[in-house]
């Protein structure tokens, strides 16, 4: 590593332009990722430093790292479109820029590390078409590559644009969904991965003619060869046992708690005094009914404790519409209650309608999602299904996003000469410059001594070892 690398780390141009002048061969230099300036400068998006090294050292743009990425590569991992859109400007051919090990492009690399944004960059770009479904060494095109790193935000742009062709099939013969269905069938599902499930069956993605002959036709999409695990239904039972149990515990007291309270004279001692209004109507019909649904879910969850993996998941699956109904209504029931106690006050009274209706659509929505087959690819259920994943994605968002390379920064910010520039700010001074240079050059005599030390005593070593054996052999 160079001064050079501070340099770019620190986004010094007017440092990079005078060392340019003063001493050439350190911009050959690697950092210890063997990336040179222009990788570094690409990882920060230092756009300034980009176009300067492009100009003066044009070699760099095509001289790949230890991982095997170019600068290109570099910034489409990291999400760095300024960058990428300069290093295009000097590039007329992108279909060239290839990784040195797997052969991928920069579509390829953006989906693996889901930038979202790149990609969608480089589908809006016509002169970028020929990457939409270039495959790599392995035969994956970046809708395998999006795939297999459980991409669902770089999916759905890939999947929802008619130039991706769904049904090509890598060198193993696995489409997009075939590797999907591989992997689901033995591993857990977490969110992305069903996500990624959701988004290439709601686009209509075939699956290869070879591993359909091979998949039972007892099965359906997604559907695990394996029988479920009891202990984790168990354990999802429970759970959901204990939210039905509780909302039949309070429904069951708010009715003999009602709002306005109870009439205390005769004729109509024991009555609600609201009785009569509309709105407590509503309050005791949804109260009602969420009580008695969250009865029923938990009289249905009580079937997950047979030992009996597929009667159990079927049970669980049974109890998902009470206790929908029992959520949704409890809800209604909040909502008119306050409703009717707080009526002479307009403006709090259509506060609280907003806001339980807004969050009982919030509610609907979200569970409607485990009804309806978001796998379809009917355009409605499309429409539909897009609202779901993207809600599901900004849940699971952040895994991926931005994630750095950490052992490069650690590199950057722990060499000596570099961490001068720190806390550099303003014009380079000609000997800041110097300075740099001088201790670059004894760390240079160092590590040359320290090398002939090394080699002269390993000489040594092996000369003693040798005179020990030829001892031996006298004796």
């Amino acid at each position: 590593m160079s001064p050079v690398h501070g340099a770019v780390m620190h986004q010094r141009l007017e440092m990079l332009q005078e060392m340019s002048k003063r001493k050439k061969e350190l911009f050959d230099r690697t950092d210890a990722e063997g990336g040179t300036p222009l990788h570094l400068a690409a990882y920060v998006n230092y756009v300034d430093g980009v176009k300067f090294l492009v100009n003066e050292f044009a070699s760099t743009t095509i001289e790949y790292d230890d991982v095997g990425y170019l600068p290109i590569h570099v910034a489409c991992k990291m999400g760095r479109l300024e960058t990428i859109e300069e290093l295009l400007r000097h590039w007329p051919d992108p279909a060239e820029l290839l990784t040195d090990l797997e052969g991928q492009n920069i579509l390829h690399v953006a989906a693996m590390h889901g930038m979202a944004p790149v990609v969608k960059y480089i589908l809006g770009n016509p002169e970028l078409e020929k990457l939409i479904n270039a495959k790599d060494n392995g035969g994956n095109t970046p809708l395998h590559v999006a795939t297999s790193n459980w991409q669902p935000e770089v999916l759905l742009h890939l999947a929802r644009d008619k130039r991706v062709n769904l049904e090509l099939v890598n060198n193993e013969n696995s489409t997009a969904i075939d590797i999907v269905d591989e992997k689901l069938q033995t591993m857990d599902a977490p969110l992305r991965k069903s996500l990624t499930q959701i988004i290439l069956l709601s686009a209509g993605t075939p699956r290869s003619k070879d591993k359909a002959i091979c998949r039972p036709k007892r099965l359906g999409p997604g559907e695990d060869l394996a029988p479920p695990d009891l202990d984790k239904l168990k354990d999802e039972a429970n759970t959901r046992m204990v939210v039905a149990t509780l909302v039949a515990a309070m429904t069951f007291a708010v009715g003999f708690s009602v709002p306005g309270g109870y009439n205390g004279s005769e004729p109509d001692a024991g009555i609600a005094t609201l009785l009569n209004k509309p709105m407590y109507n509503v309050f005791v019909i949804c109260n009602s009914v969420a009580m008695y649904s969250s009865i029923i879910a938990v009289v249905i969850l009580l079937w997950t404790q047979i030992p009996d993996s597929h009667a159990a998941h079927h049970a669980l699956r049974k109890a998902r519409l009470p206790l929908l109904l029992a959520l949704a209504t409890m809800s209604v029931a909040f909502m008119a209650g306050v409703y009717v106690t707080v009526s002479k006050s307009t403006w709090i009274a259509v506060f609280t309608l907003t806001v339980g209706i807004a969050a009982l659509f919030i509610i609907l929505s979200l569970y409607v999602a485990l009804f309806v087959p978001l796998g379809h690819h009917r355009r409605l259920v499309q429409l539909f299904a897009d609202y779901v994943i993207m809600a599901g994605i900004s849940i699971s968002k952040g895994v991926t996003e931005g994630r750095a390379d950490s052992k490069r920064e650690v590199q950057l910010f722990n060499h000596g000469p570099t961490s001068l520039l720190r806390a550099g700010e303003g014009t380079v001074e000609h000997h800041d410059v110097s300075m740099l240079l001088r201790i670059d050059e004894q760390e240079e005599v160092k590590a040359r001594d320290f090398e002939s030390h090394g080699f002269e005593a390993q000489s040594h070593a092996e000369r003693t070892k040798s005179l020990g054996e030829e001892q031996e052999v006298s004796d």
